[in-house]
């Protein structure tokens, strides 16, 4: 791992009830903040539904899930504590119930060919995995695979990001969290798309590679914002 490289932050929100107001004035407030210190938000979903691949997901099902990216934690901590983040911190902690981080580096992504799926029409999947023993090469063959043979372009399947986590982090709440070995965040288009993808005859005889080394695999799944 490279350790030059960007940091990825990934923001897992739960909002309270009616608060939505409160917390865009949050996102409004914040903005100038990030921009300081050169966070920079390359996107953000608003979460419809929750599940797993494999064991329970316990976690709490977020309105919100957003990914920044950043040069250094030094820079991160800068952000942290600059005096005008108190100000924005009392108003996210106003307007949300749960918000946890994942600190993350970026990792490599298979060669897919570009997808036509409408970036309005895309439904986005963001799940982290654990593997048993941190074997990880069970998920690449599946993803390998998976693109080789037209299953994800089939039914509008991208692989957008890939990160490894290294440390995890409970903001506000009292959500136990795991670090994941990794977290996926790919699209594809639509639900009907997705029914179609996990009926097809393909992926049963695929994912077997990916289920058998895993451990955990929480998602959570909705659109962009």
């Amino acid at each position: 791992m490279n350790q030059n490289q960007s940091i990825y932050l990934v923001m897992m929100i739960k909002l309270k009830e009616g608060a939505e107001s409160a917390f865009g004035q949050f996102v409004i407030k914040n903005a100038p903040l990030l921009k300081k210190h050169n966070i920079h938000l390359l996107k953000s979903f608003s979460i419809q539904l929750k599940g797993q691949l494999v064991a329970q997901n316990n976690l709490p099902q977020p309105d919100v899930v957003s990914i920044f990216e950043f040069a250094t934690m030094e820079s991160f901590m800068a952000y942290m504590s600059d005096p005008d983040y108190l100000e924005v911190a009392a108003l996210r902690a106003e307007a949300t119930s749960s918000v946890i981080g994942y600190f993350s580096y970026p990792l490599g992504l298979p060669e897919q060919s570009a997808s036509a799926v409408d970036p309005q029409a895309r439904l986005y999947v963001v799940g982290l995995a654990n593997f048993h023993q941190q074997n990880e090469s069970g998920i690449d063959e599946f993803n390998r695979q998976a693109i080789s043979r037209g299953l994800f372009s089939q039914h509008g399947m991208h692989l957008e990001m890939q990160l490894k986590p290294f440390k995890s982090v409970v903001v506000v709440g009292d959500a136990v969290v795991k670090t994941p070995d990794r977290i996926q965040v790919f699209y594809i288009g639509g639900m009907d798309a997705m029914k179609g993808y996990v009926s097809d005859p393909l992926y049963k005889e695929l994912s077997p590679l990916r289920d058998n080394t895993l451990t955990q695999y929480d998602f959570f799944a909705g659109q962009l914002k």
